[in-house]
């Protein structure tokens, strides 16, 4: 995806998730709002998926 497009993507979302109403309707499903650059949002994934792919891998689980 163009960069620009990631970046005004991202530029929506944080703005959405300064918005006191939607913070509110994510905490009271369960969702902890961190905000973040795209850059950080994919080193986050990058990290998350090198944590729990080994995990899921040894339980036997199945990709599809």
């Amino acid at each position: 995806m163009p960069r620009e497009i990631v970046e005004r993507l991202n530029r929506g979302f944080v703005q959405a998730l300064d918005h006191p109403d939607v913070r509110d309707r994510l905490r009271q499903e369960g969702i902890s709002v961190a905000p973040m650059s795209a850059d950080a949002f994919s080193r986050f994934v990058e990290t998350e998926v090198a944590r729990w792919a080994p995990i899921v891998r040894s339980s036997g689980a199945k990709a599809e």
